[in-house]
């Protein structure tokens, strides 16, 4: 399984090229919703697209820089398919992916 996370800072946001290819509305400054420059009108967010193949495969074919916002570096992360996991993130910013149910000490 692929899942997106934001290896730079617990952000995760788009760059408006790839915003607008996975369907947002891209706002103009007096009609900006939130912090974002876009948004979708059914009401989703970045999250949806944690898993979502139309975001991986941006990301694989025109690069992270391409796809993230200032503030972010999304990365692809490949995870097996059978675990639960969090997305997690660290002190320095940035996200890890951790496995649920398993702990070692």
């Amino acid at each position: 399984m692929k899942v997106v996370i934001d290896s730079k800072s617990n952000a995760f946001e788009f760059s408006i090229q790839c915003a607008r290819e996975l369907g947002a509305i891209i706002c103009d400054t007096d009609t900006v919703k939130g912090n974002r420059d876009y948004y979708w009108d059914d009401g989703r967010a970045e999250e949806y697209f944690r898993t979502s193949p139309e975001l991986i495969d941006l990301i694989e074919r025109y690069g992270s820089k391409w796809c993230s916002g200032e503030l972010s570096n999304l990365k692809v992360i490949e995870i097996p398919d059978d675990i639960r996991y969090n997305i997690m993130n660290t002190v320095n910013g940035g996200e890890y992916i951790k496995e649920i149910g398993r702990v070692w000490y």
